[in-house]
């Protein structure tokens, strides 16, 4: 930080970490006004003072404050579809869908499936981390 503010290379990892869309959820917010913790909302935009400019669930737009607020990729649900000796469907909560797949990948592994092995795995219909519907391969 320089004179209390985050320099441009955390404001820019801040941007790749948190880009417009995102579903964010909140961990702590030392405000007044602040919405309850645990409060969904999409990010909007990183100012260049690092602060994440969220539309949070409730209607607020109050701005998450570098340094003093924090907020977390929030968990979405991942139907992930694994081809073993025809298709298994597995459901799981995640904060990416690399996270998701691992998930999946050990609930799969765990399984008995006796000699067959699992040889492919997509997502059908996943949500990504902007909240956008799509296929993962």
């Amino acid at each position: 930080m320089i004179n209390g503010y985050p320099t441009k290379q955390v404001v820019e990892q801040l941007r790749r970490q948190y880009p417009a869309g995102t579903r964010v959820e909140l961990v702590r917010m030392e405000d007044v006004q602040a919405p309850p913790v645990g409060t969904l909302g999409t990010v909007k935009s990183v100012d260049d003072i690092g602060t994440v400019f969220v539309a949070w669930d409730t209607g607020s737009g109050l701005g998450v404050a570098y340094g003093e607020d924090e907020i977390r990729i929030a968990e979405q649900n991942y139907d992930v579809s694994f081809a073993v000796d025809g298709r298994l469907h597995v459901s799981v909560n995640a904060r990416s869908f690399e996270e998701a797949k691992e998930k999946a990948s050990e609930f799969v592994c765990e399984a008995d499936f006796g000699e067959l092995e699992c040889i492919d795995w997509h997502a059908v219909n996943a949500t990504d981390e902007r909240g956008e519907m799509r296929d993962f391969v």
